[in-house]
């Protein structure tokens, strides 16, 4: 039996494991004594794992760990670089969303200050960074993607010598999240490249490293290293992305507590407020007001309530359950086998993961490779590895799919050819790096509903009717179209509020950009203020957003006129004063 239930040697085995556990949180425990030499011989480090030959090798080390990690991002930044910009294949919509956000703050434009998104500060920063300092928008992407793995090697190095071993598991782990930072694919099964919600694959790298830090036991008390490092790590979270920051940061207030680390409580606490204080004396005091603002108006939006499966989908349809299962059954194992600090703890984390798992389009569970490092970690020597190693073989076996996409997505990147893309920011020909399938833009495809089976239309509130037709296929090729067929009928520099979801036009034509607009649409009228015409598309990308938008026009009480209607949008000027 794996667990020895009901046996005196199953009461034994907990104990041994009871001990085990404690001597590795002591840094004057025999594990922390042993771990000691290991690490003076430059041995194969202090993890359970290495005892198994897992994280351990010949080559580990330190310094070996340091040399292979930064040889790992090396070699990939080497190949995302030297690809002369950035072609993708998909998400374009997702692609304008990320490069309206990087412009306007490459111009001095705050988030949720200056523009309504609930994404953070931290999710477009470096690359707005690197075209402040005068890259295109597509090689900026590329050296962001870099800059963001270059700065988690500290800390990858740190997590893995003092809970990993030092060896081989450790440098597994920071080679995946080395190429979670710098891979061009959300995850999932789409195989085209794409820089759709990079901001989440950071998001993961980060709060990977978080948690292998507090469910693994250090080796060594190094309290203000690990309360820095945790501090930082949630800082950046916060700023990335709100969803990750409430799903880590009680389990890091657990964790430190459930282990008395005290003192590494108190540095995370000083520098998590650092953070804090650094974004405010640059922003102002109302950034934060503003981006919680962002975040009620985005949890209240009925345009896109969630972007996958419901809650209940995500812990027990098909596609989920095997992972579930394996995230309780990792619950199981710890608790089974001593290690109640580190069960409590996976349990207590276990509503965030699939939090953000729910939150995040596709719903791919990022955390499953994560908890397969963890447990081959945490195994012991002895009774109940074998339990352990089951576990974490599923976990693995279930993340492959999708971590091999990842991986393998940077060598799908191509060479920038221009017989075989083109420009994607039609109307910022010095972003020309960003780049898009020719056959992408070629291919326009509409939803047109037989009139005999399609619902009617109600008119407008300015008297007219709307098609009831929708994109499926090629939608930025028709907005940059309709961007041109605006400007040429004598609205050129006109500031402009699109009814539909991707809000961005002006990036594809000379037509103005909203103060206080919305880089994608989440309800509301965000920047009427500053808007001189509202451009209807005839097909737009969504229907259900261009109803919201005229249906708020509406209820605002805002007076329009139609002054144009052409083959792919009407025109309504607004009537002032």
């Amino acid at each position: 039996m794996i667990f020895g239930q009901g046996s005196a040697a199953h009461a034994a085995g907990k104990t041994a494991a009871r001990t085990a556990a404690q001597g590795r949180d002591r840094p004057d425990g025999l594990l922390g004594a042993v771990a000691g030499q290991a690490r003076t011989a430059m041995g194969p480090g202090s993890g359970e794992g290495a005892g198994m030959g897992i994280a351990g090798t010949a080559l580990s080390g330190p310094a070996a760990l340091a040399a292979g990690l930064l040889a790992i991002w090396a070699a990939l930044a080497v190949v995302t670089l030297s690809m002369g910009g950035l072609t993708i294949d998909m998400h374009e919509g997702d692609a304008l969303h990320m490069a309206a956000i990087v412009l306007r703050m490459a111009e001095g434009e705050w988030p949720h200050l200056d523009f309504m998104t609930p994404i953070g500060v931290g999710a477009m920063a470096p690359i707005a960074g690197f075209v402040s300092a005068g890259a295109g928008v597509g090689h900026a992407f590329l050296l962001s993607q870099a800059a963001i793995a270059a700065a988690l090697l500290p800390a990858l190095w740190w997590v893995g010598v003092t809970r990993l071993g030092g060896g081989r598991l450790a440098l597994g782990f920071g080679a995946l999240a080395i190429t979670l930072c710098m891979a061009l694919v959300y995850g999932g099964a789409d195989t085209d490249v794409s820089v759709s919600m990079h901001y989440n694959r950071w998001a993961w790298a980060i709060a990977w490293i978080l948690l292998a830090a507090l469910l693994v036991p250090a080796d060594r008390s190094a309290p203000r290293l690990d309360g820095a490092m945790i501090g930082a790590g949630l800082g950046a979270l916060a700023l990335i992305k709100i969803t990750y920051f409430a799903a880590v940061a009680p389990v890091a207030l657990l964790a430190l507590v459930l282990r008395r680390q005290g003192r590494a409580l108190g540095w995370a606490a000083a520098t998590g407020l650092g953070v804090a204080g650094v974004v405010t004396a640059l922003a102002g005091p109302g950034f934060w007001p503003a981006y919680l603002g962002d975040l009620a108006a985005v949890a209240a939006s009925e345009t896109r309530p969630r972007p996958g499966l419901r809650l209940a989908g995500i812990l027990g349809a098909p596609t989920h359950l095997a992972a579930t299962l394996t995230l309780l059954g990792a619950v199981v194992v710890l608790r089974r086998t001593g290690r109640e600090t580190e069960g409590l703890i996976l349990l207590a984390a276990a509503p965030g993961l699939v939090l953000i798992t729910w939150q995040n389009f596709g719903n791919d569970p990022q955390w499953l490779p994560l908890l397969a490092v963890a447990l081959l970690a945490l195994r012991p020597l002895d009774r109940g590895a074998q339990a352990y190693l089951s576990v974490a073989l599923v976990a693995g076996a279930l993340a492959l799919p999708s971590t091999v996409n990842l991986a393998s997505s940077i060598s799908r990147l191509e060479r920038v050819a221009p017989e075989t893309s083109v420009p994607l920011l039609t109307g910022r020909p010095v972003h020309a790096d960003l780049r898009v399938k020719t056959e992408r833009q070629e291919t326009v495809l509409q939803r047109e509903p037989s009139p005999r089976f399609a619902p009617d239309v109600a008119p407008t509130f300015w008297g007219t009717e709307l098609p009831a037709c929708q994109m499926v296929a090629g939608g930025t090729r028709v907005l940059a179209t309709m961007a041109d067929e605006v400007a040429a009928a004598g609205f050129a520099g006109r500031a402009a509020l699109l009814a539909d979801q991707i809000q961005p036009i002006w990036l594809m034509g000379d037509l103005g950009r909203l103060e206080g607009g919305a880089p994608w649409y989440y309800g509301g009228l965000p920047g009427l203020a500053s808007a001189e015409i509202v451009v209807v598309p005839l097909c737009p990308l969504r229907t259900a957003a261009r109803k919201e938008v005229i249906d708020a026009l509406a209820a605002s009480g805002t007076r329009v006129r139609e002054a144009f209607r052409g083959r792919h949008a009407i025109v309504l000027e607004i009537v002032r004063g």
